[in-house]
């Protein structure tokens, strides 16, 4: 068989760009995050959560996503807080609050 050429594009390392968010699509990316630990079980999202507080994320692929979902979010984050985006509101959560988000957590797993 004879060896063939490609040509294939490729984003080096240390090169850096710029993107917009809007806080739409930083919900809707943060929505995702919060759905995507809700395929980890109680005891692998312990373990991502102390792998990427111990700074060994990558040494575990999920704890490894996780870990970039995290820091995108967070980068984000410190733009909108750097422009003055960010607005700080009080909510109060009532006893009742927690039971609902228990039981709609217990009904989504059946």
């Amino acid at each position: 068989m004879e060896s063939k050429k490609f040509n294939v594009a490729y984003i080096p390392k240390d090169k850096l760009v710029s993107i917009e968010f809007s806080g739409v699509f930083y919900e809707r990316l943060s929505n995702f995050v919060m759905r995507h630990l809700t395929t980890f079980s109680e005891q692998e999202a312990d373990k991502a959560m102390t792998m990427i507080k111990d700074g060994v994320a990558h040494l575990d692929a999920k704890s490894y996503d996780l870990e970039t979902l995290f820091t995108l979010l967070h980068a984000i984050e410190e733009k909108f807080n750097q422009k003055g985006y960010i607005t700080q509101e009080e909510i109060t959560v009532t006893p009742e609050d927690q039971e609902d988000d228990e039981e709609e957590s217990n009904q989504s797993e059946d």
